[in-house]
């Protein structure tokens, strides 16, 4: 997720790892899987601190999957950027 200053949603993207090829179940302490994922940024009306997020969920729940050091929403933090 990548939200504004005022944590108003400005992109998104859900998909799975790998496109399924690295199910989360086959994951082990210490697995590191190396995914890119494009998201297109909105710069017009956009001022300010933004954050990109990640998080992971159950799909067929829906419900969040803890993350150390996520935030109350579940989404852990990747990087800020300042927008003009």
């Amino acid at each position: 997720h990548w939200v504004g200053a005022d944590d108003t949603m400005l992109a998104q993207r859900d998909v799975r790892p790998q496109d399924e090829a690295q199910p989360t179940w086959m994951w082990q302490p210490g697995f590191v899987i190396v995914d890119t994922h494009g998201l297109e940024i909105p710069y017009q009306d956009v001022d300010g601190t933004t954050t990109l997020y990640v998080g992971t969920y159950e799909a067929t729940t829906m419900e969040g999957s803890p993350l150390e050091g996520a935030d109350p929403a579940g989404r852990y933090p990747l990087i800020q950027m300042e927008l003009p």
